[in-house]
C-alpha cells in the first residue's frame, strides 16, 4: 500500500496524561479515536465530515510524542515529524495545534497549508481540536479545515477501502 497517491495523516501533540498512565490506553487506545464524545479525536472527526470508515481505515492518526511528557522537547519533536513523513509517505499531514505545526516547519498564523519541500508532503496547520483551544471554535476556521478535509475525501475514501478490505476480508 505504501506509496498510494493521496494518504493523509493527522498528527496530535501527545496522549493525555491520564491515558498515557493508563496500560489499557497504551495496548488498545488508537490515537486521535472517535470515541469518548469530548475527546480531540471527537472534535476532529465531527469537524472532519468523513464517514466513521472513512476516519478509521483512511487516515493516519498519530500522535507526535507517542507517550505524555512533562515537558516539551522542540528537537525531538521536530526530528519525530521527519521521521513520520519518512516512514509514513503522507502526501498531506495535518498538523494540530501551534506545537506540531512548529515541528512541521509551520510558524504562520493556523489555519494554514503550504508544501513541505524538505518532507516532500502538503503541511495544513489547525487549531487543535481540543475543549480548550478558543479558534477551533470559530465557525471560519471549522469551515477551512472542513473544505480541506473534502478535497481529500476521495483518495480517504480509497485508502479506507483497501484497508478495510485487508483488515476485515470477511466484510467482503
Amino acid at each position: 500500500m505504501v506509496g498510494l497517491r493521496g494518504r493523509v495523516m493527522v498528527v496530535g501533540e501527545q496522549p493525555p496524561r491520564r491515558w498515557s498512565q493508563d496500560e489499557r490506553y497504551r495496548m488498545c487506545h488508537s490515537p486521535l479515536f472517535f470515541l469518548p464524545a469530548n475527546s480531540a479525536g471527537a472534535r476532529l472527526y465531527e469537524m472532519s465530515g468523513l464517514t466513521r470508515r472513512e476516519y478509521m481505515f483512511g487516515v493516519d492518526r498519530v500522535n507526535l510524542i507517542p507517550e505524555w511528557t512533562e515537558r516539551w522537547d522542540r528537537d525531538r519533536a521536530r526530528q519525530r515529524a521527519v521521521d513520520l513523513v519518512r516512514c509514513g509517505k503522507p502526501s498531506t499531514v495535518f498538523a494540530l495545534g501551534r506545537r506540531v505545526a512548529t515541528a512541521f516547519g509551520c510558524d504562520d498564523p493556523m489555519p494554514h497549508k503550504f508544501s513541505s519541500g524538505v518532507l516532500e508532503c502538503d503541511v495544513i496547520c489547525i487549531p487543535h481540536p481540543s475543549g480548550r483551544c478558543r479558534a477551533y471554535n470559530d465557525p471560519a476556521v471549522r469551515a477551512w479545515v472542513r473544505s480541506e478535509f473534502d478535497e481529500l475525501q476521495p483518495s480517504i475514501a480509497e485508502w479506507a477501502e483497501r484497508r478495510r478490505a485487508l483488515l476485515c476480508p470477511s466484510d467482503e
